[in-house]
């Protein structure tokens, strides 16, 4: 994802408090509603009554420069906040190119599509999102393709660390690793940057999308 510096160039420069909420929004890839309110609170941002507002500010600034946005997808009433690009997974699919192997973006592409089918599936088999189920599938890439178990692992775990992933993960205290057991599903930031990825997959539940945008 594209980092921008608080010192940023827009077409007019953010205020202060605007730039801190837009850094956090950065940094967090993927943000619950609750939270976002109170970070708005504690920074206090200027002529903005509310988040929404606050939010339409920054995007009038940031569309223009960058391409990018603040957007919100909504999960039956549960909101997440992200910083996206709205025409494409560009960003995304480059963020994964610059700092993985092949081997490794073809795992992750295999995670996604793996998931997706699984997500829009009523009669979803419940070990599909398994840890084990999941790590397994390095062993069903192409032969040009090679991953051992700790590069695999590291591919999962980094999937879910920037939030492209949500899990009810749980550590084996015997063996003080994570259990081979617990369940992956796609986390919020995926429906809100890869959207497209996801439809070509397959994926026909999705959540509703907002986006902040002056009128």
């Amino acid at each position: 994802k594209v980092l921008l510096k608080p010192t940023m160039s827009l077409t007019q420069p953010l205020d202060p408090s605007k730039q801190v909420l837009l850094q956090h929004l950065l940094a967090a890839h993927v943000m619950h509603h609750d939270e976002a309110v109170a970070m708005f609170e504690k920074i206090g941002a200027t002529n903005c009554r509310t988040l929404e507002e606050c939010f339409r500010d920054i995007n009038a600034q940031l569309m223009p420069g960058f391409g990018l946005e603040i957007a919100t997808a909504s999960f039956g009433g549960t909101r997440y906040h992200a910083v996206v690009n709205p025409y494409a997974d560009d960003v995304a699919k480059a963020s994964f190119k610059e700092k993985l192997s092949p081997s490794q973006r073809e795992y992750i592409r295999n995670v996604f599509e793996t998931l997706a089918q699984d997500e829009d599936d009523n009669e979803a088999n419940d070990n599909v999102g398994t840890r084990m189920n999941l790590l397994n599938l390095r062993t069903k890439l192409d032969e040009k393709y090679k991953l051992n178990i700790e590069e695999t692992e590291y591919c999962l775990d980094r999937l879910v660390a920037e939030k492209w992933l949500s899990t009810d993960v749980v550590e084996d205290k015997e063996n003080r690793r994570k259990s081979l057991k617990s369940v992956y599903k796609l986390g919020p930031r995926s429906y809100l940057e890869l959207r497209q990825l996801l439809q070509d997959f397959g994926v026909t539940a999705l959540p509703q999308y907002i986006y902040h945008r002056s009128s």
